[in-house]
């Protein structure tokens, strides 16, 4: 059996297997023990391994023949590896690089795995020559055809670099020759994807994903899903809040995942802001006295950036004089809860004091089903702080 027919085998053969018990199945056998065969030595070199798998203990959506490079991982969960993925409807098959996206759901949990496995994808893809050297691959997004959502098959399209597809119709007219040419060509690819993990797929990993993280972009922000988009209720401003220590006892240690944190507060930030436009906005047209200054609502973070040391400026009325004015406000959100303290930078306690009672923090709560809201005006005289960084020179 050559690879086309191993290719060939396994769509022909996988749905039908299925129906029956996975232990002593021949079609499982057959998968594990041919996948050995298929895979011409000259590719494989020293350190190279194949493994074919149809599931443990139970049947796999999504079958796979996979090379592996010993140095770089001996398991499709981690690491780095050509793979051939069986499309679960049985209508093809994709030669994929790809990675493992266990590792990603292991290391970060719930800090935006999704977010950091495409942030390796996307590197890699622009950072490999032979890749772009290379016609016969496909950087689009692959559709292993699952109706498992959150499941391996969609780690395995995560994790893809680059890919082919052949359909079960194209394989019935594709030689054996042009499937292990285009084999041939991906394995060089991988090659030189390995050679410059310079060993540690991990430690490259992280970097790749903390450099992009540095320069956090637009598309990697909103794939941070955050809450939901509800105008929050207003509510009275927390009693007592208690300032929790961040001391650690003798030996505790404690890991922070500084790029999956930098990512969520970007994300909470931007989405607080958006909502409290919209809440300014409703706020507005309720008003009589300012229904005429909705249009003049200013994002001025978004416009500008954070040097104003506020991110919306909106107006308000003097109940004193009945005299419209500007009404700057800062947005704090957060996941937490409204009795957790916030951050303010130097510039906008400066700022604050500089406005006055036209200076307002907006405190967000942004929940799974509820938002809330509770406001500070004049924070520089409203406010309790403590310093948390130092600038620090020699003496």
């Amino acid at each position: 059996m050559n690879l086309d027919d191993y290719l060939k085998y396994v769509l022909d053969n996988y749905l039908t297997a299925k129906k029956q018990p996975i232990k002593g199945n021949s079609v499982a056998k057959t998968i594990r023990v041919i996948a050995l065969k298929v895979i011409p030595a000259y590719i494989l070199h020293s350190e190279k391994i194949v493994k074919g798998s149809v599931g443990q203990g139970n049947w796999a959506e999504v079958p796979w023949l996979a090379i592996m490079n010993e140095s770089v991982t001996s398991s499709a969960t981690q690491g780095y590896y050509i793979v051939y993925l069986f499309a679960s409807d049985g209508s093809g098959v994709y030669l994929s690089l790809n990675q493992g996206y266990t590792y990603y759901t292991d290391e970060y949990k719930k800090k935006s795995p999704k977010a950091k496995v495409k942030i390796v994808s996307d590197y890699w893809r622009n950072n490999l020559v032979s890749l772009d050297d290379n016609k016969t691959f496909s950087i689009d997004p692959i559709n292993l055809k699952s109706s498992n959502t959150g499941g391996l098959p969609e780690g395995y399209e995560l994790g893809n670099i680059c890919s082919k597809w052949y359909s079960l119709t194209e394989l019935d007219n594709i030689d054996n020759t042009e499937l292990i040419s285009d084999l041939t060509k991906l394995n060089v690819i991988y090659d030189e994807l390995v050679n410059k993990l310079e060993g540690d797929f991990a430690k490259k990993n992280e970097s790749i994903i903390y450099e992009k993280m540095n320069n956090a972009d637009e598309t990697l922000i909103e794939s941070t899903v955050v809450g939901n988009d509800s105008l929050p209720e207003v509510v009275s401003v927390p009693k007592n809040v208690r300032i929790r220590s961040d001391k650690k006892g003798a030996g505790q240690t404690s890991k922070v995942d500084h790029v999956a944190k930098h990512v969520e507060q970007v994300a909470i930030g931007k989405k607080g802001e958006e909502i409290v436009l919209k809440f300014e906005q409703e706020r507005l047209k309720s008003d009589e006295r300012l229904q005429n200054k909705v249009s003049e609502i200013k994002h001025v973070s978004k416009e500008k950036g954070d040097g104003d040391g506020y991110d919306i400026e909106s107006f308000m009325v003097d109940e004193n004089t009945n005299e419209i004015k500007p009404l700057y406000i800062e947005v704090k959100s957060t996941t937490s809860n409204l009795t957790t303290p916030f951050i303010m930078s130097k510039n906008e306690i400066d700022v604050s004091e500089t406005y006055g009672e036209s200076y307002v923090i907006y405190r967000l709560y942004i929940g799974e089903v509820k938002n809330k809201l509770y406001k500070i005006f004049n924070p520089f005289i409203r406010t309790d702080r403590i310093a948390t960084q130092f600038k620090v020179w020699p003496k």
